[in-house]
């Protein structure tokens, strides 16, 4: 606007030219500089006049309007992390921070920033199944402890490994468990922190839950699930109810158990229409769990009726994980169709699709605070992305 400088009349009419070039063309702005300019002559006059190269009268600085923050919407990308080499099978979230724990067909747990993602720690403890051949063994579960300062890791073998979160150092081993090719699938912590249950997949006859001292390894606790002595007949999921009172878990035998987390008594067993029921998680005022289910559906199920109250069916492919939102309004399900879906728990509506991942999706973990998921895939990548 130098140019207008040479006569306020011109200035307030490039002004206003100026303005309609640059896209302000809203009403209610144009009434605003119409005030503005007003105002403007008024006390020009009445200081003596509008002068030609009155540089005394000449407006006020202008200064630039703000530009509000861009807001971020659903869906957006907010960091990615490459780090892996293979597969990652599982992600968790710190339950009251902004770390996340990765693993997968790498052999490795990576403990990374959520939003620099930069590794903070790295975990190599898991024993190679034949260093001969170069086989890394594949962790298959990662869970943080219920104050985040351990993390419990198994998969390919039959240990569990409890290691500190900040050092890498591990703490204890667990080795309760039996059988041929052995796989540990599932695994859950008390809210607590004392205990840890997991269970093994495997071509023997160990298909108990077992129960175990998270410091020292001992165990407390065996239940016998009875499921059978096929290998699909292995336990698949573990959740242990927020208030502690109970353990859940799931089969290859169509079935859910819920058990009492104390004594190992049976409460009750629900029979599922699925075939395979690939992950479960109790919603967090423990009334309800949420099923994961191979035939492309996800379920809620009332824990004290055993009645199915919402059955999900957004998904073209297999469901393989599912987790609540922190407050238990919402579901986030992943699925072998690479995307993941945010849905209603109320009323099963659909809220979001994510589909940005390459391969299927493996697991999903929500912030704590409700505004963020970390997605993992088989595409290497951990993708955390914004969820409201």
């Amino acid at each position: 606007y130098s140019a207008a400088y040479r006569n306020n009349v011109h200035w307030i009419l490039i002004k206003a030219i100026c303005d309609w070039a640059d896209g302000n063309k809203d009403d209610a702005y144009q009434k605003m500089a119409a005030e503005n300019a007003a105002r403007f002559l008024l006390h020009a006059l009445q200081q003596g006049g509008l002068a030609a190269n009155n540089l005394s009268a000449s407006p006020p600085a202008q200064t630039p309007r703000e530009t509000p923050p861009r807001k971020r919407t659903m869906g957006t990308i907010l960091s990615t992390y490459h780090d892996h080499v293979s597969w990652v099978l599982a992600v968790a979230w710190e339950p009251e921070g902004n770390r996340i724990a990765s693993a997968g067909g790498d052999g490795v747990v990576q403990v990374w920033d959520a939003d620099s993602t930069q590794t903070l720690l790295m975990y190599r403890g898991h024993a190679w199944l034949s260093e001969k051949v170069n086989w890394l063994p594949k962790i298959y579960m990662i869970a943080w402890s219920p104050e985040g300062l351990r993390l419990a890791s198994a998969g390919d073998g039959k240990k569990v490994y409890v290691w500190d979160a900040t050092t890498g150092q591990t703490i204890t081993e667990y080795e309760g468990h039996s059988g041929v090719l052995s796989n540990v699938f599932a695994l859950a912590w008390s809210p607590d922190g004392k205990r840890i249950a997991s269970a093994c997949s495997t071509a023997g006859f160990d298909k108990t839950v077992h129960i175990w001292n998270a410091k020292t390894g001992s165990p407390i606790l065996r239940y016998d699930s009875s499921y059978g002595f096929m290998p699909n007949f292995s336990v698949l999921s573990l959740a242990w109810s927020p208030d502690g009172t109970r353990i859940a878990s799931t089969c290859g035998d169509k079935t859910v158990r819920i058990w009492n987390a104390t004594t190992g008594k049976p409460i009750s067993t629900f029979k599922t229409s699925s075939d395979w029921v690939s992950a479960i998680a109790w919603s967090p005022d423990s009334r309800c769990l949420a099923l994961a289910n191979a035939d492309c559906t996800a379920e809620i199920l009332d824990t004290s009726t055993l009645r199915i109250l919402l059955t999900y069916r957004g998904h073209r492919e297999g469901v393989r994980n599912i987790a609540w939102s922190p407050d238990g309004s919402r579901l986030a399900t992943a699925s072998n169709d690479r995307t993941v879906h945010i849905w209603d728990a109320a009323n099963g509506a659909c809220l979001y699709i994510y589909q940005e991942h390459a391969a299927w999706t493996t697991s999903v973990a929500w912030s704590p605070d409700g505004t963020r998921i970390a997605s993992a895939s088989n595409d290497r990548t951990v993708q955390v992305w914004q969820a409201t």
